[in-house]
């Protein structure tokens, strides 16, 4: 399986503070790969210099054999990148259908007919909102949207910046059935995340960044979540968490049948109820 992008003893910072430092990686046809690493480590910079969107002070990155050196945005998304930015890439004050549009403005009209009724399929709950202001959308729809938008041109390669830092165990597991379906149909995949389960369930390899420089790659089937932790904090780690068991039984702070409503009367909570006690932490999922 042949290499579509290599990125050669890459350099690149903001200014004068140096943020990667000499990494070189690539990935095959075909195949998701995972950047992982700590906060800080330059994952969302790689991305951006790929696309384009930050010079190098060094190296080089190569699609398909052709280097992208010298070459703008646009130029590298005619070759085939496609660029989901960490945060969303959608237009807040246009409907959802006018951001489809714009996604698609370049593509001939029958093409963009297909592409559009194919991301409504894929992402089916945005269809009722079509009309609806995209920035009226909740966090997991505006993100569904980005996705779209990225998705509606086909390209090469996608380079995706935490997709699933704003979604639903259930809105994640169905992006997850799209890229293995791109995959499948031999798109090849970078995705930027922080959950070390994600980076199990859907790349083919993990690439390592740690303090700006490339630490390594492993195939995913033959690592664990122990042995990329270590990679990516340098040193053996426990992953264990002890739960501290309290003698606080009495709630600290109670809500009994609390109802919030929106600006438009609608309910934004209904009749929850909820305690916490001293020395918990409590989770609030949704």
């Amino acid at each position: 399986m042949s290499d579509l992008l290599k990125i050669d003893h890459l350099s690149c910072g903001y200014g004068e503070r140096p943020v990667l430092n000499g990494v070189s990686l690539s990935v095959r046809e075909g195949n998701a790969v995972l950047i992982a690493g700590p906060n800080g480590c330059g994952k969302s910079t790689l991305l951006k210099a790929t696309v384009g969107a930050l010079p190098l002070t060094a190296g080089d990155i190569a699609l398909g054999g052709e280097s992208l050196t010298g070459k703008s945005v646009e130029e590298r998304v005619r070759l085939g990148l496609g660029y989901l930015r960490q945060t969303d890439n959608i237009f807040p004050g246009q409907t959802v259908e006018e951001n489809l549009q714009l996604a698609g403005m370049s593509l001939p009209k029958t093409a963009y007919a297909a592409a559009r009724d194919e991301m409504l399929a894929l992402f089916d709950f945005l269809v009722p909102k079509l009309g609806q202001r995209a920035g009226s959308l909740s966090g997991g729809q505006r993100q569904a949207l980005a996705l779209a938008m990225v998705f509606m041109r086909p390209q090469r390669l996608y380079l995706l910046d935490e997709p699933t830092a704003v979604l639903t165990p259930q809105e994640i597991e169905k992006l997850f059935v799209i890229l293995r379906k791109m995959r499948e149909d031999g798109k090849s995949i970078i995705i930027i995340t922080h959950k070390l389960n994600e980076v199990l369930a859907i790349s083919d390899r993990v690439s390592i960044l740690r303090k700006g420089e490339y630490i390594g790659t492993v195939e995913t089937a033959k690592t664990n979540q122990k042995e990329l932790t270590e990679m990516m904090v340098g040193k053996k780690t426990d992953l264990k968490i002890e739960r501290i068991k309290t003698d606080f039984d009495k709630p600290l702070l109670e809500i009994r049948n609390l109802t919030v409503f929106k600006d438009d009367g609608s309910n934004a909570i209904n009749d929850a109820s909820f305690y916490i006690r001293g020395g918990e932490i409590l989770g609030v999922a949704g």
